[in-house]
């Protein structure tokens, strides 16, 4: 089972999650604090200390008994337990997925700028992706490569190196079902993307076949499922 929690970071009051900064680690308080805007500031500490809510809850243990390390490039993951999370956001919107096994990237891009991408594609893709946005039109070029981009990023965070891994070492087609070249390793890595109003929503999970369960998180902290149009998934 694989959980995906989407959050107006700015309609949520940490108040209201009945949380305080003793939750946080020393490290998270740290970095709070070197944050100078101040909505970046506050969507930094609702998310951690939702996220903390979450797993604790699946933990069995209070939020602040929590213990994070990291893997060599920065990830991180739970100390004691074989839970796997991760985190995005774009614009207002938060993501949160928490998987029981196999390890779980997300990636959301809610307003995908209207410029074109190709000098970019041509600098990070793979040379079929590139060949394929050279034939579309602007807007539908615009589409195919947020789209791409937002697989690409998700399965990357899965494996856990991030864009230090590199863009074109994950080969796609926007197919249904969508097929996956990995030059990363010898993992199963298994996709899906949604679509968001303005833009784009998607999770990898690595080995475990996932089974995804899309939530909204609202203002009055009620939790209810949300459907989206599933574009691909492999």
């Amino acid at each position: 089972m694989a959980d995906i929690y989407l959050i107006n970071s700015q309609d949520l009051d940490p108040g209201a999650l009945n949380a305080d900064n003793s939750w946080l680690s020393t490290k998270e308080l740290q970095t709070q604090h070197a944050l100078t805007n101040p909505k970046r500031r506050h969507e930094y500490l609702v998310s951690r200390l939702l996220l903390r809510q979450l797993l604790a809850k699946r933990c069995n243990c209070h939020p602040s008994d929590l213990r994070f390390i990291h893997n060599p490039y920065g990830r991180p993951q739970l100390a004691d337990s074989s839970l796997s999370f991760n985190l995005s956001h774009s614009g207002d919107t938060l993501v949160l997925a928490i998987a029981d096994e196999g390890q779980v990237g997300v990636d959301i891009e809610c307003k995908p700028r209207p410029r074109d991408p190709l000098n970019i594609a041509r600098r990070f893709f793979c040379e079929s992706e590139q060949r394929m946005l050279e034939q579309l039109s602007l807007q539908q070029r615009t589409q195919s490569f947020y789209q791409l981009w937002t697989l690409k990023e998700a399965l990357l965070k899965s494996h856990g190196q991030g864009l230090n891994a590199g863009l074109n070492k994950v080969e796609l087609s926007l197919s249904t079902p969508l097929k996956l070249t990995n030059y990363l390793d010898k993992h199963q890595y298994h996709l899906a993307l949604w679509q968001l109003d303005t833009g784009y929503l998607a999770a990898c999970q690595r080995d475990s076949l996932p089974q995804w369960q899309l939530h909204k998180i609202t203002a009055d902290l009620k939790c209810q499922p949300v459907a989206l149009p599933l574009l691909t998934q492999s």
